[in-house]
C-alpha cells in the first residue's frame, strides 16, 4: 500500500469492519465505516455511527430543497440516512450525490439504495474528492464530510474544491480528526530539523492512517485556513469525550473474535483483511489519544 492509498486500505479492511457489530449489518444494510458518536450510554457501534451523522445531518440542517455532495460516502449508509432523516420529518428527499474514491464502496452503495424507495434522488460517482471539475461552481447547497477529509491528499485542496461548488450561504460540515497542539507534527519539526531526514519519520505512521503528512494540523490551523478560503461564520466542536468510547469497543470485539467467539452469522475473515484490519484500528486507538475528533461547519 502507497503512503496515501486509501482505496487499498478500505477495501482490505470492509470485511473486518463487521468485527465492531452486535448484529449482521446485512440486515441493517448500514454497512458504517467510521468511529461513531457514543453520546448515550450503553449504545451498540451501529447506532453509535447513526449518531455521528445524525450530527451532521442537525449541524447542516438538511431539508428536502437542499442538493447535497456526500464525499467520502463509503458504502452510501449516510446518503441513505441523510435522506430517511429528511423525509421523516419533511415528506420529501434532498438531492443527494455520494463520491468515493474506492470502486467497491460505489458497488456496495449502489446495491443497497434501493430505487424503488430513493428513486433517482441518490446517486453514487467513484472519483477523488480533490477533483471534482465533473461538478458545476455553485452546484451545491450542501457539502458533508463524515470522517475521511484527514485522508484526503490535501484537506486543503478539498476545502477549496468545496467553497467553489457551494452556492453563496452553502455549508460545508465535516467530522474530521485534527492533532493536539501539544502532539509532535512534521510541521513543527520540519522548522527544526532537515526535511528530508524527518519526513520518512512522519511518513511511516501517516501510512497507517492513509493520511497525508500535510494534512497533521490543528483546531486553530484549520480554522486559518477555513479563513483563507474564504468561509464564514466556522465552529470547529470537539468532541473527544465522545469518541473516546471507541477504543474500548474495538479492544473488547477484536478480543472476542480472535478467541474464535463469533456470532453465527459472522465468517471467518481472510488473514490478510484481519491483519490490515487490525494494524489500522490499533494505529487508530493510539491515534485518538494524540488527536482532535472535530465538529466543523462553515458557510460560504
Amino acid at each position: 500500500m502507497t503512503t496515501y492509498n486509501v482505496s487499498e486500505l478500505y477495501t482490505e479492511v470492509l470485511d473486518a469492519w463487521t468485527i465492531l457489530y452486535d448484529r449482521d449489518p446485512a440486515q441493517s444494510e448500514r454497512q458504517w465505516i467510521n468511529i461513531g458518536l457514543w453520546d448515550t450510554p450503553g449504545i451498540d457501534y451501529e447506532t453509535a455511527c447513526d449518531h455521528l451523522a445524525g450530527r451532521l445531518y442537525e449541524l447542516g440542517r438538511f431539508h428536502g430543497g437542499d442538493t447535497i455532495l456526500d464525499v467520502g460516502c463509503g458504502t452510501g449508509t449516510s446518503c441513505r440516512l441523510f435522506s430517511d432523516l429528511t423525509f421523516a420529518s419533511e415528506h420529501s428527499r434532498p438531492q443527494i450525490i455520494g463520491i468515493n474514491i474506492t470502486p467497491k464502496h460505489i458497488d456496495i452503495a449502489s446495491r443497497l439504495t434501493d430505487p424503488a424507495v430513493y428513486g433517482d434522488s441518490i446517486q453514487y460517482i467513484q472519483g477523488d474528492a480533490t477533483r471534482l471539475n465533473m461538478f458545476d461552481t455553485d452546484r451545491f447547497t450542501k457539502v458533508s464530510a463524515l470522517e475521511c477529509a484527514f485522508h484526503f491528499n490535501t484537506r486543503e485542496a478539498f476545502l477549496n474544491e468545496a467553497f467553489r461548488l457551494l452556492r453563496p450561504g452553502g455549508t460545508l460540515v465535516m467530522a474530521d480528526i485534527l492533532i493536539k497542539p501539544i502532539t509532535p507534527t512534521f510541521d513543527k519539526w520540519r522548522k527544526v530539523f532537515p526535511e528530508k531526514l524527518i519526513r520518512p519519520i512522519f511518513e511511516k505512521p501517516s501510512e497507517y492512517m492513509a493520511m497525508p503528512i500535510e494534512n497533521q494540523i490543528t483546531a486553530t490551523q484549520l480554522q486559518r485556513s477555513l479563513e483563507n478560503i474564504g468561509f464564514e461564520r466556522i465552529s470547529i466542536e470537539t468532541i473527544n469525550a465522545q469518541t473516546k468510547p471507541f477504543q474500548r469497543h474495538y479492544k473488547k470485539k477484536m478480543k472476542t473474535y480472535l478467541r474464535g467467539q463469533r456470532p453465527e452469522w459472522m465468517p471467518p475473515y481472510d488473514k490478510k483483511h484481519i491483519s490490515a484490519f487490525k494494524r489500522k484500528m490499533d494505529f487508530t486507538a493510539i491515534t485518538l489519544n494524540l488527536a482532535d475528533y472535530v465538529l466543523v461547519k462553515a458557510v460560504k
